[in-house]
């Protein structure tokens, strides 16, 4: 009889145990990206001239299109054609073979940025220009786009970055 009670104390414990015990699951990663390991958040995707014309996509810390001048924004621009889910795009100047299924023609950062008359105003900008090589993978489900890119520029200059949600397109 005590082996029985025993028994049913420790089983008792066990389940009292599990019932609180929660799993944790993964979050997914912040829509960002790092330059030299600074943390940029860039919650906002844009595509623009996609189609016949040469894309541009920009994946930003504030909804596009942005032209409030005096106004500060970091962005990163991509210029790519298409978004194919499963499509990893690596970087090749569009003088050569450019295939726009496979490839982005270029790629700038500017980060701690301030825009005047509708554009981002240099003078008062941080730029990061001139690409040296790069990857920009692109997934999809239903109306959900998860970017991932890594781009060195001729300087030495890494973003990396991460994005998860709608893109619109203009």
């Amino acid at each position: 009889m005590k082996k029985l009670l025993l028994s049913a104390v420790i089983a008792a414990a066990a389940m009292s145990c599990s019932r609180n015990k929660t799993i944790d699951t993964p979050a997914a990663p912040e829509s960002s990206f790092t330059l030299n390991d600074q943390k940029f958040s860039t919650p906002f995707a844009n595509l623009d001239g996609w189609g016949d014309a040469m894309g541009d996509l920009s994946i930003s810390s504030v909804p596009m299109p942005f032209n409030v001048s005096g106004s500060k924004i970091n962005v990163i621009d991509i210029e790519v054609d298409t978004l194919i889910d499963g499509q990893t795009y690596t970087y090749l100047s569009p003088q050569d073979n450019y295939d726009r299924k496979k490839y982005f023609s270029n790629a700038s950062v500017a980060y701690d940025a301030t825009f005047k008359d509708g554009d981002i105003d240099p003078a008062n900008s941080k730029i990061v220009r001139n690409v040296k090589s790069g990857t920009l993978k692109v997934s999809k489900k239903n109306d959900e786009y998860t970017i991932e890119y890594y781009i060195e520029f001729v300087k030495g200059e890494i973003a990396r970055g991460y994005y998860r949600g709608q893109v619109s397109f203009r």
